[in-house]
């Protein structure tokens, strides 16, 4: 990663994601880390992460390149799920770009998922009730 100065704009750059709703099971550092890699370079895990004290989604920053489609779901074990990115809000959700939006979109492509399935070492918890 180098700056171009000749470049008007940035192509890569460091942006916070979400993964909201994430089972519990996979709140593992090394797991979440493992998911993020599919995104982007991690760059960091949110500590409260971590920790499942935020609760409601596992969040971490990553390096993304903005010249490619941005990944906009993942299927974890055939389970869809959504990948929500903090403060890129000129998102086109028809190509994945980043800096434009879908009703002047000049890309057509079908939906940018990544598949992966964890470890079958790692299950869900049995429920204990």
């Amino acid at each position: 990663m180098t700056f171009d100065p000749t470049q008007a704009y940035l192509s890569i750059m460091m942006a916070w994601i979400r993964f909201p709703a994430l089972p519990n099971y996979l709140y593992n550092r090394k797991i979440i880390t493992e998911i993020g890699e599919l995104v982007g370079k991690v760059v960091k895990l949110d500590m409260n992460t971590d920790s499942r004290t935020r609760g409601q989604f596992a969040r971490m920053a990553v390096y993304v390149n903005l010249e490619k489609p941005l990944v906009s779901q993942i299927l974890i074990n055939g389970r869809s799920q959504k990948v929500e990115y903090e403060s890129l809000s000129i998102i086109c959700f028809h190509c994945g770009r980043y800096g434009h939006m879908e009703n002047i979109c000049n890309f057509r492509i079908p939906d940018s998922m990544v598949e992966v399935n964890i470890d079958s070492s790692v299950t869900a918890p049995e429920n204990k009730n």
